[in-house]
C-alpha cells in the first residue's frame, strides 16, 4: 500500500509539472549546447547551475516533501481509502480520504517539510559546496499556520487522541 501511494504521488507530480520539467530540460540543453557555437563557457556554467538548482533543488525538494507526506499517510492512517492530488500552477497538495487520529494528521503534516529539510542538511553535510541547502530548508516555512501543513499540524494537535474522518 505504501509503495502504491508513493507511485501514485510521483506520477501525479510528474503529470502536473511536465511543462516545468520539459521546459527546464529545453532551457538547460540550450544553455549547455550554446558554447559549442560561441565558444563561451560562461553560458554552459550558467546552464549547469540552472539545471542543478531546478532539478536537484526545486523539483527534488518538492518530490521528497510530497513523497514523505504519502509515506506518513500510508503508515499513520487507520483507514486510508485513497490519496487525492490537487495541483495548480503554483501548488501541489495531497488530501487523504479515510480516517486518522490527530497524532497521524500531525505526523503527516510535519513529516513532509521535516523530511525535505533533513535531506537538505544531510546533502549539505555530504556535499558542502553543492549550495542547495536553502531549497530544502525553505520547506520548513510550510509549517507556519498560514500554509496547509501548518494548519494540518495545529488540527492534529487539537484532535491528538480522537479519530477524525477526513472526508470523501
Amino acid at each position: 500500500m505504501v509503495w502504491s501511494n508513493v507511485r501514485h504521488v510521483l506520477y501525479g507530480f510528474l503529470k502536473a509539472y511536465t511543462f516545468l520539467l520539459v521546459g527546464g530540460a529545453l532551457i538547460s540543453g540550450g544553455m549547455l549546447a550554446t558554447p559549442m557555437y560561441w565558444h563561451n563557457t560562461m553560458i554552459s556554467d550558467l546552464g549547469v547551475a540552472f539545471t542543478k538548482h531546478l532539478y536537484l533543488g526545486l523539483v527534488a525538494g518538492f518530490l521528497i516533501h510530497e513523497t514523505a507526506h504519502a509515506i506518513f499517510m500510508s503508515v499513520t492512517m487507520h483507514s486510508l481509502q485513497c490519496i487525492r492530488i490537487e495541483s495548480t500552477f503554483a501548488r501541489f497538495s495531497l488530501h487523504a480520504v479515510g480516517s486518522s487520529t490527530g497524532r497521524g494528521i500531525f505526523l503527516t503534516a510535519v513529516g513532509g517539510p521535516m523530511s525535505a529539510a533533513l535531506f537538505g542538511v544531510l546533502m549539505h553535510l555530504t556535499l558542502p559546496n553543492f549550495d542547495l541547502l536553502g531549497w530544502y530548508v525553505i520547506h520548513l516555512f510550510n509549517l507556519l499556520p498560514l500554509f496547509g501543513d501548518g494548519k494540518a499540524a495545529i488540527f492534529g494537535i487539537r484532535h491528538w487522541r480522537s479519530v477524525v474522518d477526513l472526508g470523501k
